[in-house]
């Protein structure tokens, strides 16, 4: 009895609130977070890491109101995935049964009052319906295919959406936009070692430890994809701080990055935005360093370096405009966007559905469906003129909130979406659920909230992180 009380007694310190708050709120637990998932990565354990998530998650459920905890765990659970087929394994569910019981228990713990949905409120809505409506009076033999992507990117964006709505207040000085570019950036970094894993796989030991161009969690143009978000929000962070030296070093991993990807495409956005990128980080830095000049040619310096690099790596001096390919020749997609104008036109209204096949290319199984490589044509040919008008309001109501306030902040996180969206149009970005549309999501969710207050006057996100990682 008395070593049940002790125990006891330990668990509540250990537990406590305000010890908790150092940790969930400090500067280390993200960077655990993505040590921890690479690691279960590598190791192929991803079961054992789905219920060390799960358990953190369910204490982060019931010991905070607050949900900004959470989103670090939502940005990086899907990257400890080698296969996803072990999520067909029961105790997979068995894994994840704490923090979906305590997910339910929070809203009867800290019940929601007074909630108003945002101006992405709506817009999902309307996404939803198209794509769920995406297929009618088209051929409906296939409609089932294409089910899990309907929820994981109309209903699953929406809940999303609502939760860090109404669940985020943050503690007091913690500046939250900071914080989900200084996850970002960790994110960039996490996958630039899974394709550094992948590349070592691939082309040192050349074994079988990877299928081709696939990571598990996604194949390499997801991974990315997500430096197209991280590269921004260090820059952004550049700004911020009074030694630059890390978060240059830190910048260019994450270019280099995007050269182990072998994605031209994401390489040759990055390079066109860097320019513009280095132009509003001048314009910062001078403001905050005695010696602008010195930090100017620091930068520049930097900057030439990464794109001599990238150019001499990857696409070589007498093959610069390879680097285009994406832009200025088809990729062998132009089949697709044919094939999608073919099907607008034969159904303009609703499209042929998210679960179209085409058995003379390639079909469409469970949570892979068929993939026109374009946003645009993507939507037209899947959910026709409806699928359109719900993407437009859809992309005028994210501009709207990233663009409301002219802090630096939301400039460089607007820059970051624009990148994003500027690949979407090469491949169907905006149609993975995770990790990268609940990754976008909760960015803008973070901005429309923090919007109220804009703030980007120097607020620390927590005067230790200030101190520890930001100084």
């Amino acid at each position: 009895m008395r070593m049940y009380s002790k125990l006891k007694a330990r668990l509540n310190c250990i537990f406590k609130k305000d010890r908790l708050e150092d940790f969930f709120y400090g500067p280390f637990y993200p960077i655990y977070v993505a040590l921890f998932v690479t690691l279960f990565f590598a190791l192929k354990t991803e079961l054992i890491g789905l219920s060390i998530v799960s358990i953190t998650a369910s204490i982060i459920f019931l010991r905070f109101k607050d949900a900004t905890p959470i989103i670090p765990l939502l940005f990086f659970v899907v990257l400890m995935f080698r296969n996803y087929n072990e999520m067909n394994n029961p105790l997979a569910y068995v894994a994840l049964a704490p923090a979906a019981i305590s997910f339910i228990a929070k809203f009867f713990i800290y019940p929601v009052k007074n909630f108003k949905p945002g101006k992405l409120f709506f817009p999902l809505i309307l996404v939803c319906y198209a794509l769920f409506l995406g297929g009618l009076f088209s051929p409906l033999g296939n409609y089932a295919f294409g089910v899990s992507v309907m929820v994981t990117i109309g209903p699953t964006m929406l809940v999303i959406y609502i939760f860090f709505s109404a669940y985020i207040f943050p503690k007091k000085n913690f500046d939250l936009k900071k914080y989900i570019c200084y996850l970002l950036v960790i994110l960039g970094l996490t996958a630039t070692i899974h394709l550094t894993i992948y590349r070592l796989h691939a082309d040192i030991f050349k074994d079988q430890a990877f299928e081709l161009w696939w990571l598990g969690w996604g194949n390499i143009n997801c991974a990315a994809t997500l430096l197209l978000l991280a590269i921004p929000s260090c820059w952004f962070l550049i700004t911020q701080v009074k030694n630059m030296s890390v978060f240059f070093i830190i910048l260019v991993f994450l270019y280099l990055g995007t050269i182990l990807s072998n994605s031209a495409g994401v390489t040759t956005i990055c390079l066109i935005f860097t320019p513009i990128l280095a132009l509003f980080g001048y314009m910062k830095i001078s403001v905050y360093h005695r010696k602008p000049y010195l930090q100017t040619l620091l930068t520049v310096a930097v900057i030439l370096l990464i794109t001599a690099i990238t150019f001499v790596i990857t696409f070589g001096f007498n093959e610069l405009f390879v680097a285009l390919k994406p832009f200025f020749s088809d990729s062998s997609r132009t089949k697709l966007y044919k094939e999608a104008l073919k099907l607008f036109a034969d159904y303009p209204l609703f499209g042929v559905g998210l679960g179209y096949v085409n058995p003379s290319t390639h079909g469409s199984t469970g949570l892979m469906v068929y993939n026109f490589h374009s946003i645009f044509f993507h939507v037209m040919a899947t959910m026709g003129m409806m699928g359109i008008v719900a993407y437009v309001f859809y992309y005028l109501a994210r501009f709207r909130i990233l663009m409301k306030t002219d802090s630096y902040s939301s400039l460089f996180l607007t820059i970051a979406f624009i990148m994003f969206e500027c690949y979407a149009f090469i491949d169907t970005s905006e149609f993975n659920a995770i990790p990268l549309m609940s990754t976008v999501t909760v960015m803008i969710t973070v901005v429309e909230l923090t919007n109220k207050k804009s703030n980007d006057n120097p607020l620390p996100l927590t005067t230790d992180f200030h101190n520890r990682i930001i100084h």
